[in-house]
């Protein structure tokens, strides 16, 4: 192929077993599905713009120089690869193996984040050896060292391999539990019931308000981390007479924040009352 490193599913099922596939054995079906999936994720590594690109500019590449009668050097990359497996192709069988497990976020698959560790488990291996480990080709500058990668999974074929498979399969964060209204109803009940306790302190009632305020201020404006403590005090204090005494009880959250190269501002987040 022009713009990825391709191998027919054929040849790759050669080169892995070391024999012809057998169309009436299950699993050299199923090895020669897995290859066809590898190489589906190969062609992905590279959008498609680019690949029209290439083959348009190649095709006139090669009517220019077949017009003046010579050989491009381009032909000679084109030929068969080498038996066996130097560029971590089983390893990417095995990450499509690993995909089809029981996920913790999904009981289909595992997602993609989870199979790429097995690239790092094939380079920790690999290091360890006695053959690689003991390798002191690197470059050097001062006292810091960059070893030169030997690794399978280091190729430029398995990089593309993941760029493809990434490609397809995503990246799917799921972020932590929210505080859910009952959890935050609870934990208010719990504050307001040491609030009016006579035995708590001053300071103790200080630190109530001011983190009962937190929570319920975070959870108004779906704030997340520290953005909370960017709701300016002295504005929230200014305007919480004014909603008070309004006939649809209202509270106004002013967030600092910077707005691109305007410097400082509040935005106000109205919040009306039942």
């Amino acid at each position: 192929m022009r713009c990825s490193p391709f191998q027919c599913n054929r040849c790759w099922f050669i080169n892995l077993t070391n024999r012809e596939p057998r169309d009436q054995s299950a699993s050299d079906l199923r090895l020669r599905a897995y290859t066809r999936r590898v190489n589906l994720d190969i062609l992905w590594s590279r959008e498609s713009s680019t690949v029209e690109k290439t083959m348009n500019l190649y095709n006139k590449a090669r009517e220019f120089a077949n017009t003046m009668g010579i050989q491009m050097n381009l032909d000679s990359t084109i030929s068969s690869w080498p038996l066996g497996d130097g560029v971590g192709f089983s390893e990417a069988i095995v990450m499509l193996r690993y995909s089809l497990e029981k996920g913790n976020n999904a009981k289909s698959q595992s997602q993609y984040d989870t199979i790429r560790k097995v690239r790092a488990l094939s380079t920790n291996m690999h290091e360890s050896s006695a053959k690689n480990g003991a390798s002191a080709m690197s470059f050097r500058s001062g006292l810091h060292c960059v070893n030169l990668a030997t690794c399978p999974t280091d190729s430029i074929f398995f990089r593309a391999f993941l760029n493809g498979c990434q490609h397809r399969m995503g990246s799917i964060t799921i972020q932590d539990t929210a505080l859910s209204v009952q959890i935050l109803m609870k934990i208010l009940v719990q504050y307001e019931v040491k609030f009016s306790l006579t035995s708590t302190p001053v300071g103790r009632r200080r630190d109530i308000v001011t983190i009962a305020s937190y929570l319920v201020m975070g959870f108004s404006c779906g704030l997340r981390s520290n953005e909370p403590f960017l709701m300016e005090a002295t504005v929230v204090c200014e305007y919480i007479n004014k909603g008070k005494l309004h006939e649809d009880s209202y509270v106004c959250l002013p967030l600092i924040g910077k707005i691109q190269e305007r410097g400082w501002r509040e935005k106000c987040h109205p919040f009306r009352g039942r």
